[in-house]
């Protein structure tokens, strides 16, 4: 094989995304009030939940002196909140997945999403982030009854529920790529997780698209070559 063909093979068929994929940190209003930092927020996909929440890093202070009360109150002199990770919750599928990349992955709290689901449609509820912060809040307590907020909040999040990320996601699964691909190149990730990105989602996935036949292509006259 030549070099070229060597890096190839190597970019498409090392990639595991997995190890690749981006998680978003809900964001978080009046850091510096106390219920604030002790409030528990959720990240999640398909396969893994992550308990996550916030805690008050110290005042900016050179090593020689103590922190004065000017340094204590100004934000100039305060460094970014760290997040605190409580617990993390996966499913065997999404374990197996590490070594196994394209294996597909399922729904970790199946059950409880089908409930969710079965109870939001008494409401008219069908569209929503099953991904949210609110949502799985919910999934995660176990509660069968809806809180009257999370459902407030579902129904007046109707028009927003979508994410850039869950709409390419949407799009990729629509012309038969595994939307797990989004992870491999640079500007779908950029995409998925950068507000400041030009290019429409559309034109995203089709060049998703067309890098992912050329390479199922040459992967196959590979193969038709080395045997």
């Amino acid at each position: 094989l030549a070099r070229q063909e060597k890096d190839l093979a190597l970019f498409h068929l090392s990639y595991n995304p997995l190890l690749e994929c981006t998680y978003q940190l809900p964001e978080i209003t009046g850091f510096f009030s106390k219920q604030v930092q002790e409030k528990i927020h959720y990240v999640g996909d398909k396969g893994l939940v992550l308990a996550v929440s916030y805690k008050t890093p110290p005042a900016y202070c050179s090593p020689c002196s103590a922190p004065s009360r000017f340094a204590l109150g100004n934000p100039m002199f305060m460094v970014p909140p760290q997040p605190v990770i409580h617990w993390l919750c996966v499913s065997i599928s999404w374990i197996v997945s590490g070594v196994a990349p394209f294996m597909p992955v399922q729904q970790i709290y199946h059950d409880r999403y089908e409930a969710l689901d079965h109870r939001l449609a008494n409401y008219g509820c069908y569209k929503y982030n099953p991904y949210s912060d609110q949502v799985l809040a919910h999934i995660v307590s176990g509660q069968s009854d809806i809180p009257p907020g999370l459902l407030n909040f579902l129904q007046s999040h109707t028009h927003e529920y979508q994410t850039r990320l869950s709409r390419l996601q949407q799009l990729l699964e629509g012309v038969g790529v595994d939307a797990r691909v989004i992870w491999k190149y640079s500007f779908a990730k950029s995409c998925a997780v950068s507000n400041g990105f030009l290019l429409r989602e559309e034109d995203v996935v089709n060049r998703i698209q067309v890098l992912e036949a050329e390479w199922h292509n040459k992967y196959l006259r590979l193969t038709q070559r080395l045997q």
